[in-house]
């Protein structure tokens, strides 16, 4: 029995992600009992994989799961016609299937873990929610007038978690895992707090944030693998500079 509920509970509970947050536009009075749902549901989840084998470290990959959440229902909030908030949350629901079935077959080491590869779904995903997540946050700060230090806390607390996670999950033991995550959660917090004092789009502000993270990420992962070198920083640092660049070009200032 337990089983089959570690088994299927990751199709039902993006199920139940889906349909509550859309809810929640409906029904607004009753948002909090709706929020709670899935992340019961997860948290349920979780328990049951970590009765199952207690020696397995459950509780980061439960946490992520929780911002992952979060992130998606605060974009939701930020979007007005109803079609884009279906295709969203539609398209975030299946990611966060995609994370949960990969955390199955790693806890379990099938030889899936392989294809849904809990390394590359985390390291990928990071970007989304940064995306998503800060574009949200922002958009607090300008239209709901969410305090800036509040709005960046949140950020860095996140950041944080998505970049440990990730580079643990890519061999970097604990503490080397904790303080590049703590230095990249810093740097990310500072370029994004500067670029808050910009006019311009909460959008290109989110965008340059995840080019940004997804270079730093990327050019410490090869340091710690050894394998940086001056042709591949110039690479990240050409493509990053180019979209940057485009990007900037391209935005409505005001």
């Amino acid at each position: 029995m337990i089983f089959l509920l570690i088994r299927f509970l990751p199709y039902i509970i993006p199920l139940i992600y889906l349909f509550s947050t859309r809810a929640v536009f409906y029904f607004n009075e009753d948002w909090i009992w709706l929020m709670l749902l899935p992340v019961i549901c997860v948290s349920l989840w979780f328990a049951l994989l970590k009765r199952r084998n207690k020696e397995k470290a459950l509780l980061l990959l439960f946490l992520y799961a929780i911002v992952y959440s979060l992130a998606g229902f605060t974009y939701a909030t930020v979007l007005e016609n109803s079609w884009a908030i279906n295709g969203f949350l539609a398209v975030w629901s299946f990611v966060y299937w995609l994370y949960l079935e990969a955390i199955f077959h790693d806890f379990y080491s099938t030889d899936k873990k392989y294809i849904l590869s809990l390394k590359n779904i985390t390291s990928y995903a990071n970007i989304l929610i940064i995306f998503f997540l800060t574009a949200a946050l922002i958009s607090f700060n300008i239209f709901l007038n969410w305090p800036g230090y509040a709005v960046l806390l949140i950020l860095f607390g996140a950041y944080f978690l998505m970049s440990y996670l990730a580079l643990a999950k890519n061999g970097l033991k604990p503490f080397e895992a904790q303080t590049f995550a703590m230095v990249l959660a810093v740097i990310m917090s500072q370029v994004v707090g500067a670029m808050m004092l910009w006019p311009n789009s909460f959008y290109v502000i989110a965008f340059m944030a995840a080019i940004i993270y997804y270079i730093i990420y990327n050019l410490s992962l090869s340091w710690f693998n050894k394998a940086l070198s001056r042709g591949l920083v110039a690479k990240y640092l050409l493509f990053g500079g180019l979209v940057i660049i485009i990007v900037l070009a391209s935005a409505r200032w005001f």
